[in-house]
């Protein structure tokens, strides 16, 4: 919730205010400009290499640049162009589905940065199982704490079918958020900011002597298991290259899931409905950013990410059954322990 005297930086451009325009955080200079070039309709053609570096000093100097980043941090054409004006006040309830699932997002990163710190450091530090179990547990309390309570509120429903819910969204949604702020990278990114990846097992994995024939076995498996994932999530992952808003939608989806064992039949036909609306703006969104263009296969391609969350969901759950029956490190994987519901 971003209320009066609250400081905060333009999304666009980094300049100071504290409101909430067309869907995101900006100044009142990158609001008129969106509103200005979404009215128009008039197309706006690339004379850069799309890598302008854009601040209040310089928004001016690159009209394409700016445009395409006021559509990823979430400025939505849609709130343009309705016929009932949207009122800028120091804080408005929720005009759209996306704009509330960006402020949550923003709540759970905040929360992410004070228990975790400043993570900018730059250097590759790759993290122990211990120190991984550890950033899971604490990262899941967090999650229920600042993100899950949006779709709560957004449709109530019985407490029970709540939980049933949560539990089955905690586990897709983290497999997919640590793969998006890991895209073009080869690791997988904690939100501590450490790095864990196949290729350095002995780092995530150091009790262990893999000199041995046992402890190669060890490496092993996990090393599979690794492949797998790569394979499964972040290779289409890295192929689709969501943009934040596109992954924000996608949770929404995940969380608004149906056919869950004992969910209701009031709950899923609730999740059937969430996901409508869900796909509607996800539909909404790609037209603003592709107003002349066909963007169907977008959609498409976005959806169809989820059959690879939960592929990669289900591996997580094999993967655990098996490290506890051998007794490996990190059996005690708060992940595990979620999916073994």
């Amino acid at each position: 919730m971003t209320k009066k005297g609250t400081i905060k930086s333009c999304h666009v451009c980094g300049d100071t205010t504290h409101i909430i325009r067309f869907g995101a955080v900006s100044c009142r200079a990158c609001a008129e400009f969106f509103r200005r070039e979404v009215i128009s309709k008039s197309k706006i053609f690339y004379k850069c290499s799309r890598q302008c570096q854009l601040n209040k000093k310089i928004r001016k100097t690159c009209r394409s640049c700016r445009y395409q980043k006021c559509l990823q941090v979430g400025m939505l054409a849609t709130v343009v162009c309705s016929r009932k004006p949207v009122i800028q006040t120091d804080w408005s309830p929720s005009f759209n589905f996306l704009g509330g699932l960006r402020e949550s997002y923003e709540k759970l990163e905040s929360a992410r940065e004070k228990t975790f710190g400043s993570k900018s450091s730059g250097i590759a530090v790759y993290c122990s199982y211990k120190e991984f179990d550890n950033t899971f547990a604490i990262d899941i309390k967090l999650i229920s704490n600042f993100f899950l309570p949006y779709f709560r509120e957004r449709r109530r429903i019985g407490a029970d079918q709540e939980n049933i819910l949560a539990e089955n969204f905690i586990v897709p949604f983290i497999l997919m958020e640590y793969t998006f702020r890991s895209m073009g990278t080869p690791s997988y990114i904690l939100p501590n900011g450490k790095r864990f990846d196949s290729l350095h097992l002995d780092e995530l994995y150091p009790d262990r002597e893999s000199k041995d024939e046992a402890g190669q076995r060890y490496q092993k498996m996990h090393e599979q298991y690794w492949n797998s994932s790569d394979r499964m999530l972040k290779g289409p992952l890295d192929r689709v290259q969501l943009d934040l808003s596109e992954m924000l939608l996608l949770s929404a989806l995940i969380y608004w899931d149906f056919g869950i064992t004992n969910q209701s039949e009031e709950c899923i036909e609730t999740c059937q409905q969430m996901r409508k609306i869900v796909i509607e703006e996800l539909a909404d969104y790609e037209k603003s950013k592709l107003p002349h263009g066909d963007h169907s296969f977008r959609i498409m391609e976005i959806v169809g990410i989820l059959q690879c969350i939960h592929k990669a969901s289900y591996v997580i759950k094999e993967c655990g059954l098996v490290v506890k029956i051998y007794g490996l490190n990190g059996k005690d994987c708060p992940l595990y322990e979620i999916s073994d519901g």
